[in-house]
């Protein structure tokens, strides 16, 4: 079983950090230029240090603080400008090589055969001149790294063979062969490839895709450079990156365990992972505890049947079935009750009359029900009326008047016409 501690996540950190022996890793964790001194980063109007989060680090508001294995969507210039940093590195290998190979082969110092390998097709075009002419183009115009958010692909390129850098650079005819032969023997391109479309890397880590591109492509560009990069007396150490590569996920997971929450520098920053967990997840192998543990959702319990609960019965009120709701003469009303929505419907039972309760007004006898014997209407109150005029009919100029209008004397008519009908 293969496990991972702080210590592995700290060598990688040191590793990309001192990529191209450019920058240090200084105390808590700040990151130093080739002098000694803190790489600086403008910030308005002042400078701040570059400083890497970690576990039990005490954050300082004067330094700007990232956290390499996480990509966040809003712009931090620290985390932007470390892996730009390495990338530009990177391209200033190649460019090295490059001139390199060139004085070599203008020298004829050299009998190895690798390194005249390298120069197929090279020698016959290069002489002093050419060695100026290449140190004029820039390092990220032999080679950089693009990314394509939608695709999650991260590309190589190189401008060494398009027709733009030539309007660029007025060089000579055989200074751009013996460049471009070089490239192609350099990254092992066939005679008319111009891409380094095989060094790209499409991400498969989609917590951390832009990271997860481009640290592949950085390592597919350093294992074939590795040879030649000795020769500028760089050791790239393909194999450690190759390493810690393949546990960049456990990485992310285990860094996040790390700093959860810097505060104190007595925290406990000891954590072991297993690769081969089969939940994905870190697995704790009787060690100490950190003093920030994630958060983890509360497990939700199945909810329990509840009894519905039975509506309160306010106070000094009377039953509503003693005293009936007067209904105006129509039919007889159901009394409205409360109803409890969430309490099944239960057939009604018959009530007993119960005494009043205490109260401050008279309380109203009790009095015996009779269940199923239907309650009588209250006695309809008392009004007055206004009586409408009873309808008039005609028959052959006659008037009459309806039976039920004969309870009130009808209104004084006037005289109407009288119409026979034939």
């Amino acid at each position: 079983m293969n496990t991972l501690t702080n210590q592995d996540v700290q060598d990688f950190i040191e590793l990309l950090v001192t990529f191209g022996d450019v920058n240090r890793l200084g105390s808590d964790m700040v990151i130093l230029d080739i002098d000694g001194k803190p790489h600086m980063i403008r910030d308005g109007e002042t400078d701040k240090p570059v400083q890497i989060l970690h576990n039990g680090m005490i954050k300082d508001e004067n330094n700007f603080i990232f956290n390499p294995f996480k990509m966040i969507d809003g712009f931090n210039p620290a985390f932007n400008w470390f892996y730009n940093s390495r990338i530009l590195i990177l391209s200033n290998i190649v460019k090295q090589i490059i001139i390199k190979a060139v004085e070599l082969s203008v020298s004829k110092e050299t009998e190895d055969y690798d390194i005249l390998q390298l120069l197929t097709n090279v020698s016959e075009s290069c002489d002093k001149l050419t060695i100026s002419e290449l140190s004029e183009i820039n390092g990220a115009d032999y080679f950089r790294i693009t990314y394509n958010k939608k695709t999650k692909v991260a590309d190589a390129q190189t401008l060494i063979f398009s027709d733009e850098i030539e309007t660029t650079h007025k060089f000579r005819r055989k200074t751009w062969t013996a460049v471009r032969n070089l490239m192609r023997n350099l990254f092992k391109l066939k005679d008319d490839e111009t891409s380094l479309s095989a060094y790209s890397y499409h991400a498969t880590i989609l917590s951390i895709p832009e990271l997860d591109a481009k640290l592949h492509v950085i390592y597919n560009v350093i294992s074939v450079l590795d040879p030649w990069a000795k020769l500028i007396g760089y050791d790239l150490r393909v194999e450690d990156f190759k390493k810690h590569l393949e546990n960049l996920e456990s990485y992310v997971r285990m860094f996040a365990w790390f700093t959860a929450k810097a505060t104190s520098k007595d925290e406990p920053n000891e954590l072991v992972v297993s690769n081969n967990a089969p939940t994905g997840l870190p697995v704790r192998n009787d060690i100490s505890i950190p003093a920030v543990m994630p958060q983890v959702a509360p497990a939700v319990a199945p909810a329990m049947p509840q009894m519905p609960t039975p509506m309160p019965t306010p106070m000094n009120t009377i039953s509503p079935m003693s005293v009936p709701a007067p209904n105006y003469g129509m039919m007889p009303m159901a009394t409205p009750q409360m109803v409890n929505p969430f309490q099944p419907t239960v057939p009604a039972m018959p009530q007993m009359p119960m005494a009043a309760p205490m109260m401050s007004v008279p309380p109203v006898a009790p009095q015996m029900v009779n269940p199923f014997q239907p309650t009588m209407p209250a006695p309809m109150p008392t009004m007055s009326v206004p009586m409408m005029p009873a309808p008039q009919y005609t028959v052959m100029g006659q008037y009459q008047t309806p039976a039920s209008a004969m309870t009130q004397a009808p209104a004084p008519m006037q005289q109407q016409p009288v119409i026979n009908i034939k």
